[in-house]
């Protein structure tokens, strides 16, 4: 009896662990600095470029919170929508670099397939 009392409390909690820990995988907040040091982007692109990702991150966290294939609709939208707007800021070599960096995060967090 007191087993099935605990499972059917630990089953809840097995359930939410894993939902925060799924939505934290969706959380793209960078260290805005750094990573306009590493691709080399001016004042002037840093605001336009900070602006752009963090209605990118905003996009991918309420990509989190759908199921299934609207999942996946709203995250491919939300990247191809980034990418979109970083070409248009970023010079080549600089957008080719955070295409890399992106392309590369959302695999290895398992948010994209390789």
């Amino acid at each position: 009896m007191l087993t099935m009392a605990l499972a059917a409390v630990a089953a809840p909690a097995a359930e939410t662990a894993e939902a925060v820990s799924y939505s934290q995988s969706y959380d793209m907040t960078v260290d805005m600095r750094k990573l306009g040091c590493v691709l080399g982007l001016t004042f002037r692109q840093m605001d336009d470029f900070d602006y752009s990702y963090e209605r990118f991150n905003q996009t991918m966290s309420e990509a989190a919170k759908s199921a299934g294939e609207s999942r996946d609709a709203m995250v491919k939208k939300a990247v191809e929508e980034n990418f979109k707007e970083m070409n248009f800021i970023l010079k080549p070599a600089q957008y080719e670099k955070y295409k890399r960096l992106i392309t590369v995060t959302l695999i290895n967090r398992g948010i994209l397939q390789g």
